[in-house]
C-alpha cells in the first residue's frame, strides 16, 4: 500500500486551512473506523476519547462497551505533516493491522485467541 499527499485523496480539503483540513480528516476517520467497528461487533455502544500519540494530533480512541464493560478497541490519529514529509513515499506492511482486525474477529465472535 502506498500513502500519498492528502490533497490528492481527499479533494474536499483543497483550499481548506490547515485546522479544517485536519478536522475534516477526523471527522472521516472517526467515521469510517465507527462504520467497521459497527460492522464487527453490531449495534454497540461506543465512545471516542481524545488521547494522546507521539506522532498524531489530534488523536483518539475508541471504545465499545461489551460484555458488560467498556474496551478499547482501537487507537488513531491525524498524522503529523513533519511526519508525513520526512516519509515521503511510504510503503506500508499491512501485518500489524491484519492482526488487530484477527483480534476484533475473536472478539466479536466472543472466542478465545490463540496464537500470537
Amino acid at each position: 500500500m502506498t500513502f500519498r499527499s492528502l490533497n490528492a485523496l481527499s479533494p474536499s480539503l483543497t483550499g481548506a486551512t490547515k485546522e479544517e483540513a485536519k478536522k475534516i480528516i477526523e471527522e472521516d476517520l472517526k467515521s469510517i473506523l465507527t462504520g467497521l467497528a459497527r460492522h464487527l461487533f453490531g449495534d454497540v455502544e461506543m465512545r471516542w476519547r481524545e488521547d494522546y500519540f507521539p506522532f498524531t494530533e489530534p488523536s483518539f480512541e475508541l471504545d465499545i462497551f461489551f460484555n458488560g464493560d467498556w474496551m478499547e478497541v482501537l487507537g488513531c490519529g491525524v498524522i503529523h505533516d513533519e511526519v508525513m514529509a520526512n516519509a515521503g513515499e511510504l510503503k506500508c506492511d499491512c501485518s500489524e493491522y491484519c492482526k488487530i482486525l484477527r483480534h476484533w474477529t475473536y472478539l466479536s465472535e466472543d472466542c478465545e485467541e490463540s496464537g500470537d
